[in-house]
This record gives C-alpha cells, sequence and structure tokens, in this order.
C-alpha cells in the first residue's frame, strides 16, 4: 500500500502538488490524526445536509398529499350535496300520485283490506310515494280493525297495537 503512494505523491510532484502529496501520505500513514477526523466530518456534514434534502422534499410531497386528499374530500362532498338536491327535485316531481296509488285510496276508502295493507305498505317504505309513516299507520290499523293479520304484524313490528292510536281523524 505504500508502493502506491509513493506512486500517487512522485507523480503528484512532478506536477507541482508537493502539498497534496504531504497530506495523502499524512493520512495513509495517520501522521496527522486531526486531518481524519476533519475528512470524516466533512463527510458526516454532506451526508447530513443530503439527509436534510431529503427530508425537506418528503414533508413537501406529504404536504401535497395532504392538500390533494383535502381538495377530493372538499369535491365528494359537493358532489354528495349536488345529488342530495336533484334527488329532492326528483322527488318533488314525483309527488304527483299515480293512478295505481289514486285507485288504491278509493278501494281502501271503501274498505277493501288488501288496499289498505297495499297503501301501508308502500307508505312505510316510500315505494312510489315520499315516505310517511303516520299515513302508512293510518292504513295499517284499517286493515288490522278487519282482521288482516299482516298489518296488525307491521303494527306490532312498530311498536303499536290497532287500538294504541288516535282518532283516524287525527291520522290525517
Amino acid at each position: 500500500m505504500g508502493y502506491v503512494f509513493e506512486i500517487i505523491v512522485d507523480g503528484l510532484k512532478k506536477f507541482g502538488g508537493e502539498i497534496v502529496a504531504a497530506i495523502l501520505l499524512a493520512l495513509a500513514f495517520g501522521l496527522f490524526p486531526g486531518m481524519r477526523s476533519l475528512f470524516k466530518y466533512k463527510v458526516q456534514n454532506q451526508e447530513e445536509e443530503r439527509l436534510k434534502s431529503e427530508l425537506k422534499q418528503k414533508e413537501e410531497a406529504l404536504k401535497q398529499a395532504e392538500a390533494q386528499k383535502a381538495e377530493e374530500a372538499r369535491r365528494r362532498a359537493e358532489i354528495e350535496r349536488e345529488l342530495e338536491e336533484q334527488l329532492h327535485v326528483l322527488k318533488a316531481q314525483n309527488i304527483r300520485e299515480s293512478p295505481y296509488i289514486t285507485r288504491l285510496k278509493s278501494d281502501a276508502e271503501r274498505g277493501d283490506v288488501s288496499s289498505q295493507y297495499e297503501l301501508g305498505e308502500i307508505y312505510r317504505k316510500g315505494n312510489e310515494v315520499e315516505r310517511n309513516e303516520r299515513k302508512a299507520i293510518k292504513y295499517y290499523r284499517m286493515a288490522a280493525k278487519q282482521g288482516h293479520s299482516a298489518a296488525q304484524y307491521e303494527l306490532w313490528k312498530m311498536g303499536y297495537s290497532y287500538d294504541d292510536f288516535l282518532d283516524d281523524d287525527e291520522l290525517e
């Protein structure tokens, strides 16, 4: 190993690099332990700077990802609001009763127990009409009074019996 350094030193001397040759020899043979420490410090400092730069880049990437996530959440909430508004408009447009519902109501008022039960189901579930529990109870009660067991069961599931209610007029 010393031979290699001698060749380097000889080459540097020819080109006027006696100082560099002396430093290399000193490092190679440990004559200047402080030089080795200085070299280590410089390498450590460079590594520290590189790590700081990496950390800064990662922090910036994290900030960008968080901003994108917040923007996506804002857009999602905006879309959900728009959909809710559109759904509300569509429901408002469909409030007109279908001929089927009109006929069921007519039959229910005349005492048809199947129509009464069916209207109770339609209003409880909100099928074809806006969901209305009070109307569902009204029609279930009408059917239950005529002995319709499914209507009695639905009232029981809702926590009522058909005797627990106010007058029919109050359920309108």
